[in-house]
């Protein structure tokens, strides 16, 4: 329940490397970010799902494996969203 404030340096923001100060934030507030969070996981939910597909059609192009490992249901990360993925089957 603590946040790490930075400085802004140059028109960028880095963390301070003197010291770092953090402060307490009230816990009403640190429900809310929990809650927030917990709705943007649920809204890119589907697009995980997508993209897992993707992700592991891409990687076994040409032996046929991708929608099995999909439905065995084997983790891979996300790629980034700025990521084009060209299947060439």
């Amino acid at each position: 329940m603590f946040r790490i404030l930075r400085k802004e340096e140059n028109g960028k923001i880095k963390k301070n490397r003197q010291r770092i100060v953090a402060i307490k934030i009230s816990f009403s507030s640190f429900v809310l970010q929990f809650i927030n969070r917990i709705y943007y996981l649920s809204k890119i939910w589907i697009s995980k799902i997508f993209f897992l597909d993707r992700f592991v059609a891409a990687y076994t192009a040409g032996h046929g494996l991708g929608y099995f490992f999909f439905l065995a249901g084997h983790v891979a990360s996300r790629p980034d969203p700025n990521t084009i993925i060209f299947n060439e089957n």
